[in-house]
């Protein structure tokens, strides 16, 4: 707000969130219609901030020349970070370098939706941990790029090592 009378719009794409599309009306009359949980998205928004007095720190531009901010609601709480707790949006990475810090905050919270499985994230399967060291033995070394290797199944491996070459 400029003044009492005084007012300017400002579209501000919300910093570290991609929420989805709503139903639109292109140029031309045609519709676009909305992704699962887009208006459900919306309609969070417009609950939490519309005819409210809000604070936005402006952090940049996106590469279509729209701001790109922080969106504070009246009681503390970043919107951004809501909606993903939520499961109404993803972590958008492109945003990180803008927000810095922030961003282990907005990730927490889209895996606490992830893990509860909310809205986005009803089928999400949780990934199994990556293998690790410990689960070959070395049984043979052939040379000194090559090794076989036995799993805790039994079968043996063949593995050539890269970036080492045998002397000759």
């Amino acid at each position: 707000m400029l003044g009492p009378k005084l007012h300017q719009q400002l579209v501000v794409l919300i910093a570290g969130v991609k929420t989805p599309l709503t139903k639109r009306t292109d140029s031309y009359g045609g519709e676009q219609l909305a992704e699962e949980y887009g208006e459900e998205a919306k309609s969070f928004v417009e609950s939490r901030l519309l005819q409210r007095s809000i604070d936005v720190t402006l952090l940049g531009l996106s590469p279509q020349s729209q701001f790109i901010g922080n969106v504070i609601h009246p009681q503390g709480g970043n919107i951004a970070e809501a909606l993903l707790k939520q499961g109404l949006g993803r972590c958008l990475d492109f945003h990180s370098t803008m927000i810095g810090p922030l961003m282990a905050r907005l990730r927490a919270a889209e895996k606490h939706a992830k893990e509860n499985k909310l809205h986005l994230w009803k089928s999400y399967v949780v990934k199994a941990p990556a293998s690790s060291a410990r689960d070959a033995t070395v049984t043979r070394v052939m040379s000194a790029d090559t090794l076989f290797v036995r799993n805790k199944a039994g079968l043996e491996k063949k593995i050539n090592l890269s970036s080492v070459r045998q002397p000759k």
